[in-house]
């Protein structure tokens, strides 16, 4: 079995640690069999899921997170996943949920992550990864200002860098990038649906002024905020 924090990052060990772990309820080769028999005969993404990280709880601001293939239901009787094909026959498998959000989350069997239907990561470490850096931000800079920005872009925010801030690849993915700068971080995410082309950035400041400053890079993309 792969160790739970193999491959992550510091601040997904703090992240997990303060969380909480329930009991397995099906242990690895119960878990291999149910997906055989429903027709998912490359299960090994599922498999490493569900002994890595299944049953884990554990909060970011806003909402608590439920990771695992199987969870119980409020009388404690166990909820097997649900199990599907998407268009190109590939199969996913339910996940877990952003409680307080009640978004949804499942996995592909390539391991990419899904909030609902969209795409969010490439991976479940990429998706730890970015929580804890919500998480970790929250925790470390209390009294940081914040705001949220709608802005009108294809790509990532490459004005950030022409400022000088640096992009934290261990918290970043295809679809969300990380910066940081000092006193400053910022979350540029990309929104769905595509076509529209809009980012959501997340900016966290020790100073106000920095926030006024990323809105100056920014404004000529500014839809919100």
């Amino acid at each position: 079995m792969t160790p739970i924090h193999q491959g992550l990052s510091e601040r997904v060990f703090a992240l997990l640690s303060e969380g909480t772990r329930h009991d397995p309820i099906l242990d690895v080769e119960q878990v291999r069999a149910w997906l055989v028999e429903r027709g998912v005969s490359e299960c090994s993404q599922f498999l490493d899921f569900h002994s890595r990280f299944g049953g884990l709880e554990y909060w970011i601001p806003g909402t608590t997170v439920y990771l695992g293939l199987w969870e119980r239901d409020v009388t404690g009787k166990p909820v097997a996943p649900r199990c599907w094909r998407d268009t190109q026959g590939r199969f996913h498998v339910s996940c877990g949920n952003l409680l307080i959000s009640q978004i949804n989350l499942s996995m592909r069997e390539d391991g990419f992550i899904f909030e609902d239907e969209d795409l969010a990561y490439t991976s479940v470490a990429k998706c730890l990864e970015d929580h804890a850096a919500l998480a970790w931000d929250a925790r470390k800079n209390p009294r940081w200002h914040r705001r949220s920005i709608r802005v009108q872009s294809e790509q990532s925010l490459d004005e950030l860098g022409r400022a000088g801030m640096e992009i934290m690849h261990e918290a970043s993915d295809q679809d969300v990038v990380w910066w940081r700068g000092d006193g400053l971080l910022v979350r540029d995410v990309a929104m769905t649906p595509p076509e529209e082309k809009l980012r959501s950035v997340f900016v966290s400041a020790e100073d106000p002024r920095q926030i006024e400053n990323v809105r100056a890079l920014l404004r000529e993309k500014i839809v919100v905020g």
